[in-house]
């Protein structure tokens, strides 16, 4: 890895941003309203490869956190020669560690949102 390369992989990871949000996570036992943390990291700009490395990072280091869901944003693909290739890549590295959270979803614009498995 280069050291320019080095450097973007290290800001990613530092500039993620947290979001706090009370909204309604599904029906608890005592029906009340959970508060939802959530991760966003936008893969603009980056390489598949790099991509799958930061999506991989940020599952594992969330794995006993209090991040309750993380939202992955990689984009319509527009700036990509042919079809969009961070949507796949997104999407290998979830397949291989299921085990990590409870389920995700894909938007229209390929935006993805992870929701982690609830702590205990």
């Amino acid at each position: 890895m280069q050291n320019n390369e080095r450097e973007r992989f290290k800001e990613a990871l530092e500039s993620m941003k947290f979001s706090y949000n009370d909204k309604f996570k599904g029906a608890s036992k005592r029906n009340k309203k959970k508060k939802i943390k959530e991760k966003i990291i936008d893969l603009h700009g980056y390489t598949s490869s790099r991509s799958e490395e930061i999506v991989e990072t940020a599952l594992r280091s969330n794995i006993n956190s209090s991040v309750t869901q993380i939202k992955i944003i990689c984009g319509r693909g527009i700036h990509s020669e042919g079809k969009p290739v961070l949507k796949k890549s997104v999407e290998e590295v979830l397949m291989r560690m299921k085990k990590h959270y409870e389920k995700y979803f894909v938007d229209i614009n390929n935006n993805f949102t992870i929701i982690m498995k609830e702590k205990r």
